[in-house]
């Protein structure tokens, strides 16, 4: 059969193509959990931090453990979950350490750890090299991305199967000529703001919100901060100290306001140190000075 308005096969629907996109979408399914639970077994293997970056030494004392599997978020098979007392140069962490990190025959005895933190808590793991905690990371990666194609794999057959592939087929023709249509439009640039990070005596981070004394109409402006994905209220325009722990986070600032451009964005990566602080200077663009400049 033939689709008279485009020339094409016409895609065929009826109760036995639904039910063969939907026996392929429980395939994929089951692939894409196989495929997680087997990558989650192999990277059940390094017992170090989360993180390839660096990590401080410390001590751990294990307490009580219990016992969970055979089939669990850390993969394949039966881990140990133990509860510990970590000591490290800033002070002592009470802590639960899962799969088989450390094991009921570590108890009563000092264990050498590792410790790693972030905007999202800290990690704590046996010591290991750099490079092995790198490879472990790309691993990683590497698996989620496929995990995330083979669930559109399996959300597409799911779709297909519901709704009809003719349908799907049609909506999927849309998507296709509206990204056609994004990819023809000339893009328009738009002043770039000044972004920098210096390092400050006090510690944590701070950020300084600002704009050119030309530029009078970002006083309406209405500046946005998002740190590690998560929104951090600020009043307006100035200086202000955020609740982020030592590590490293990434700071996005929006600028929505009534003069154009409407919107600005700019996003800066950003170390905190252990010692110390840092602070992100953020500086509107010079609207005015863009302008004439055109």
């Amino acid at each position: 059969m033939i689709d008279s308005e485009v020339g094409e096969p016409a895609v065929v629907d009826g109760l036995l193509p639904r039910l063969r996109d939907l026996v392929l979408a429980v395939g994929w399914a089951c692939a894409t959990v196989l495929l997680f639970l087997s990558a989650s077994t192999l990277l059940s293997l390094d017992h170090g931090v989360d993180s390839p970056f660096a990590d401080y030494p410390a001590v751990a004392e294990v307490g009580r453990c219990h016992r969970y599997g055979p089939v669990s978020l850390d993969g394949f098979g039966w881990f140990w979950a133990c509860e510990v007392t970590v000591r490290t140069a800033d002070g002592t962490v009470h802590a639960v350490v899962d799969g088989s990190k450390v094991t009921p025959n570590d108890a009563g005895r000092q264990v050498r750890f590792r410790e790693y933190c972030d905007d999202s808590g800290c990690s704590y793991g046996r010591p290991t090299l750099w490079l092995w905690r790198l490879v472990v990371a790309l691993f990683d990666r590497t698996a989620v991305t496929a995990d995330v194609i083979m669930a559109i794999v399996a959300v597409g057959y799911l779709v297909a199967a519901l709704i009809g592939r003719p349908r799907a087929e049609r909506i999927r023709a849309r998507w296709r000529a509206k990204d056609e249509a994004a990819r023809r439009t000339e893009p328009v640039e738009a002043p770039r703001p000044e972004v920098s990070v210096e390092p400050v005596d006090r510690p944590g981070l701070a950020v300084d919100l600002s704009y050119p004394p030309s530029a009078a109409l970002y006083g309406a402006a209405t500046p946005r901060l998002r740190v590690d994905g998560r929104v951090r209220s600020v009043p307006g325009w100035g200086v202000y100290e955020l609740d982020a722990g030592p590590g490293r986070h990434r700071v996005e600032v929006i600028v929505v306001g009534p003069v154009p451009p409407a919107r600005t964005y700019a996003k800066r990566r950003v170390k905190v140190p252990r010692e110390g602080g840092v602070i992100l200077r953020y500086r509107a663009p010079d609207l005015t000075a863009a302008e004439s400049g055109g």
